[in-house]
């Protein structure tokens, strides 16, 4: 990638990639949950509101490319390119860029996260994903 990623947000539109470029835009969404345990036995269960959740790492042909939890355009030389989100949740798709198009991607991940019954101490992470 020679140009710079750009982040879109929810509502700015795709530019146009560069001359001999086509370009990704990727958008990231996620849902989190919380499941409450006592002595392994599920006593409730809530949206989660209090943990922080990390932005996306993704990389787009083995290389390291910004993301956050929104829309970014990203220009790419034509030819088949793959994309691979490995947090929260990995999920890989190669893509075709033609020069002038533009591939749409989405990126959905699930966070389930069990906590004590105190609501204190997280027990376990449990992450899944798409990538369309």
């Amino acid at each position: 990638m020679t140009e710079a990623p750009v982040f879109l947000g929810a509502a700015a539109d795709a530019p146009q990639p560069p001359a001999g470029f086509g370009a990704v835009v990727a958008t990231f969404h996620f849902t989190s949950h919380v499941e409450l345990y006592r002595s392994g036995m599920l006593v409730n269960d809530r949206p989660n509101y209090d943990i922080w959740v990390p932005p996306p790492l993704l990389y787009v042909d083995g290389q390291q490319v910004r993301a956050s939890w929104s829309r970014w355009w990203y220009p790419l030389r034509p030819g088949a390119h793959d994309v691979e989100v490995r947090q929260p949740a990995t999920a890989r798709r190669r893509v075709e860029v033609a020069a002038g198009g533009l591939v749409r991607l989405e990126y959905r991940a699930s966070i389930m996260i069990r906590k004590d019954h105190t609501d204190t101490q997280v027990l376990q992470w449990h992450n899944t994903a798409k990538l369309r």
